[in-house]
């Protein structure tokens, strides 16, 4: 097995040119709660969880536009990115996937039938 390396920070900004081209596998679990959605969040999660774990700003999508647009630098060819979706974003981000040359993008279902995680190859 090889190590298995955990990178909590966002892709931008951190470590340029450090491990391009590097990872088989990305996975993440992005803010994606739109903003204006927080305040409805139960007192247990909104009161409770950092605001950056929660907030994916207006529409949900701030960080899946960030990693969708940075990860192809640090995935090897054929890679794989994955991460979960909040509901209601499949759509778009499957939409934003193939614009940024993503291939065999898959959406698997939660067990309440949400679309809760994507995942596609980076081919380029």
């Amino acid at each position: 097995f090889e190590p298995l390396l955990s990178h909590p920070s966002p892709l931008v900004g951190e470590g340029k040119g450090e491990g391009e081209n590097s990872f088989d596998l990305i996975i993440s679990n992005p803010p994606y709660i739109r903003t204006d959605d927080i305040q409805t969040l139960q007192p247990e999660i909104r009161d409770w969880e950092p605001i950056g774990a929660l907030d994916g700003g207006p529409d949900g999508l701030d960080f899946y536009r960030e990693i969708i647009s940075q990860a192809g630098k640090f995935l090897k060819t054929n890679g794989i990115l994955m991460f979960e979706l909040g509901a209601g974003c499949a759509d778009k981000t499957v939409r934003m996937m193939k614009d940024a040359g993503y291939t065999d993008i898959e959406v698997q279902k939660d067990y309440a039938g949400i679309e809760r995680i994507i995942q596609a190859r980076w081919t380029n």
